[in-house]
């Protein structure tokens, strides 16, 4: 993660994105920002005063080592790396005193913020992130429909969790935001009783705009966030469940069809069905544009995933899996590559006796593995 912060003789700080490498590790910093050295208020942009300036960051995952390195937007040469080591999950911090390695004091101007984390050795297996502080009964937890990830780099919202909680016994339901590291941050959308509300947000996609697109079974919507504010809502004329977003097209499921509708004007341009296929649910899309979504026979029988494409508005079905038992949710991790599905990896989250995570992989035949079962592998409220 990069950020850059522009230093000026009359010492204004300036905090703007950078355009920086796409994330791909298991552990990675988030939520870097900076202060003066007493933690709480903005940096001043001074190294004239000998205070100096911390740099703080979020760790999703722990580290065996973190490498900040700041340098020059122009001369990269004027550069300072800062290397620590055995680092926890969690917020961290470290203090730079405007000298350069050469140990020269550093210019004015622009200087770019880099951190680097790496886990040597191994990587955490499971890692428990958040736990629902909301409790009014034992046992009442999280009812997680769907979970995203920011993984733009360029927002300030980089690596925060995003999710939906919807079930008629857990309390409220409400869309919520989460530390890359599992505190929360804040609700930002929620119904007006615990109970039996129709308030239920259910599948959500974070898409290369930046915003939160989530489908509401009961009330026949999606709304459409940014961060934590409601941007955009919209009525449909059926219960919609799965949805993703492809350029200027979101991908809805609902029923035994899926629903290809204009991202800006909301119109419906295609309604696709498949002979045998009474019931569609999550949607996940590669970086080449293919189109994968969860399905079967009917509610109760849906174990296979199918791959899509749309030409215009031609739909061809190019393959399918069936997998040990039902798939509630899909996603794909797109590898070093975003612009190749060649180094993509679907993952599925299967319910039932024989349900689990697992790796699906879609050659000649397809092909899947069980990596892992969760400790609650019959619920249909939890995602991955």
């Amino acid at each position: 993660m990069l950020r850059k912060l522009t230093i000026f003789f009359i010492f204004l700080l300036i905090l703007t994105s950078f355009p920086i490498y796409q994330a791909l590790a298991n552990v990675y910093a988030s939520n870097i920002r900076f202060t003066n050295p007493d933690g709480k208020t903005p940096f001043d942009g001074s190294f004239a005063d000998k205070t100096g300036v911390l740099i703080w960051f979020t760790l999703n995952d722990s580290a065996s080592v973190v490498e900040v390195k700041i340098y020059h937007d122009v001369n990269p040469a004027h550069a300072k790396t800062i290397t620590v080591y055995n680092l926890n999950w969690g917020e961290h911090k470290v203090y730079w005193d405007g000298t350069l390695d050469d140990g020269s004091i550093a210019p004015a101007g622009n200087w770019i913020v880099e951190i680097k984390a790496q886990q040597l050795g191994g990587y955490s297996a499971w890692t428990q992130v958040w736990e629902n502080p909301v409790y009014t009964a034992p046992g009442i937890g999280l009812s997680n429909r769907d979970i995203d990830v920011n993984k733009d780099p360029n927002s300030r919202n980089f690596g925060f969790l995003y999710m939906t909680e919807s079930t008629t016994s857990y309390q409220y339901n409400r869309m919520i935001k989460v530390n890359a590291y599992g505190t929360l941050v804040g609700e930002f959308d929620r119904s007006a009783t615990f109970v039996n509300s129709n308030f239920d947000p259910w599948h959500l996609a974070i898409a290369k705009d930046g915003r939160t697109y989530t489908t509401y079974f009961s009330l026949k919507q999606i709304r459409v966030y940014e961060d934590v504010s409601l941007v955009d809502s919209f009525s449909l004329p059926f219960s919609p469940r799965g949805i993703n977003v492809l350029d200027t097209v979101i991908f809805v499921s609902g029923d035994k069809y899926v629903y290809r509708i204009g991202k800006l004007g909301h119109e419906i341009l295609s309604k696709d069905s498949l002979d045998g296929v009474g019931y569609f649910r999550d949607i996940a899309i590669d970086d080449s544009g293919y189109v994968f979504v969860a399905g079967g026979v009917s509610s109760t029988s849906y174990k296979k995933i199918y791959k899509f494409k749309w030409a215009g508005t031609s739909l061809s079905v190019i393959d399918s899996v069936e997998l040990p038992d039902n798939v509630t949710h899909i996603v794909i991790y797109s590898g070093t590559d975003p612009n190749t599905n060649s180094d993509d990896i679907l993952y599925a989250r299967v319910i039932g006796a024989n349900g689990g995570v697992f790796k699906v992989v879609f050659a000649n035949p397809p092909s899947f593995e069980k990596l892992f079962v969760p400790s609650t592998s019959t619920s249909g409220s939890h995602a991955i």
